[in-house]
């Protein structure tokens, strides 16, 4: 959606793309609040603000009354999508989900991204520069759904206490680099495919790899850090990602940059 963003805004591609940065701000920004709050309140309440936000930026978004106000929108919805990672995985582990589990779901979170790039791109004719709003605002409230029912669930977590371990720190730095690469490659392919001649539909279907294929990844790496070790997995799938970004750079043929979005998929454990 980055040239027909552009075009409605009347402003560059660079400033389509710190839309992105306004959200991922704040999406970093309310993770350790929002985890706070989860140990306090309970996940199901935090997961329900978090739905709340994400409808409401969506909702600013559909206004049509600029740039500025489309900073502030994306803004919101990051407090949302945030927010709504954490307490959302806390609702996992409370409902007896064990490590697999908790890798489908981190997976499972860049459904939305992937289903995005797949359907949004022949959603343009119809509803223009409001596509990608107003089916990120749908998803929002489906997601609501499994939360309301998500009732009698036990509180997990540290009861108000920090924790800090310094070996973190490595670990979160390499899940900012493989899943930031990956936000970046999918906020950019099907622009670059539709320039290169492909249609939106397939250029759509093609992108939508980058996110979907770490649905399988995630939990995949993980099975394999427990057999193989968490060091050579997480090395390998640097060397794929790697691998995958350069091919994008070459601009090859459509089955390469496929391939490509394949390869540049994170399938390094989450943290």
């Amino acid at each position: 959606m980055a040239d027909p963003l552009s075009a409605h805004y009347g402003v560059s591609l660079a400033a389509i793309g710190l839309l992105t940065t306004s959200l991922f701000v704040t999406h970093l920004a309310a993770q350790l609040p929002a985890g706070r709050g989860a140990d306090r309140f309970g996940s199901r309440r935090v997961a329900l603000l978090a739905v709340a936000a994400a409808v409401a930026g969506n909702a600013l978004l559909l206004v049509d009354a600029g740039y500025a106000l489309a900073l502030l929108g994306r803004a919101v919805v990051g407090l949302g999508s945030g927010a709504g990672f954490v307490a959302g995985l806390d609702l996992v582990r409370a409902g007896g989900g064990g490590t697999a589990m908790q890798g489908v779901y981190g997976g499972s979170t860049m459904a939305g991204g992937g289903l995005a790039l797949m359907v949004v791109p022949s959603l343009t004719d119809a509803t223009s520069w409001r596509a990608p709003y107003w089916t990120a605002l749908l998803l929002a409230v489906v997601g609501a759904l499994p939360t309301l029912v998500a009732t009698g669930l036990p509180r997990i977590g540290h009861t108000g206490r920090w924790v800090g371990d310094r070996t973190l720190l490595p670990i979160g730095i390499l899940q900012a680099a493989t899943f930031g690469l990956a936000v970046v490659a999918g906020n950019w392919v099907v622009t670059l495919l539709e320039r290169e001649g492909a249609s939106s539909t397939a250029a759509g279907l093609a992108g939508g790899l980058v996110l979907f294929v770490g649905i399988l990844t995630r939990p995949f790496g993980g099975l394999l850090a427990g057999r193989a070790g968490a060091h050579r997995i997480a090395a390998a799938a640097l060397v794929g990602t790697s691998a995958g970004a350069l091919l994008l750079a070459l601009a090859g043929s459509f089955a390469v940059s496929t391939l490509s979005f394949s390869g540049s998929s994170p399938a390094c454990p989450s943290p």
